[in-house]
């Protein structure tokens, strides 16, 4: 799951989706995987989320080239 997580989100970034988009569609992707039925406010299934967009979408500030060579690769 995690692997086909991150896939998802790369493609959806080479695409050229936007941030809303992005977390949009992986919200569908994992919502009958992880924190089923969940009532916490930020869950697991929104820190899936967060670490998927922070390594493809909006990498930390020198991590942009890790970024960027990770999506030329795949």
């Amino acid at each position: 799951m995690a692997q086909a997580a991150a896939y998802q989100t790369a493609g959806l970034v080479l695409d050229g989706n936007d941030r809303s988009t992005i977390f949009t569609t992986l919200e569908e992707l994992l919502k009958d995987k992880v924190s089923i039925g969940g009532t916490a406010i930020r869950g697991n299934r929104e820190k899936i989320i967060t670490i998927l967009m922070k390594v493809w979408f909006n990498a930390p500030r020198g991590l942009e080239s890790l970024r960027i060579d990770g999506l030329q690769l795949i």
